[in-house]
């Protein structure tokens, strides 16, 4: 039997997002600056994004015509 995945939570921090996503943590926070991402303030330095988000960017991607590594559109 193999173990359930956990649930991502509603909401999650940049550097778990640039994990599920595979890419660099200053990727995410360039996306947010630009609108790309949507997230949110929960504190004066904490930021958060909607776990909505992570799909919608997961869905964005794209195959490369070289490889079979997917790329995001550049920001």
């Amino acid at each position: 039997m193999t173990p359930k995945k956990k649930p991502l939570p509603e909401a999650i921090s940049i550097r778990q997002t640039a994990q599920l996503l595979d890419v660099h943590h200053t990727t995410v926070r360039r996306w947010i600056r630009c609108g790309f991402i949507l997230a949110y303030r929960v504190g004066p330095q904490l930021v958060r994004i909607p776990r909505t988000e992570i799909v919608r960017m997961r869905k964005v991607r794209m195959p490369t015509i070289e490889s079979d590594q997917p790329i995001y559109p550049v920001v």
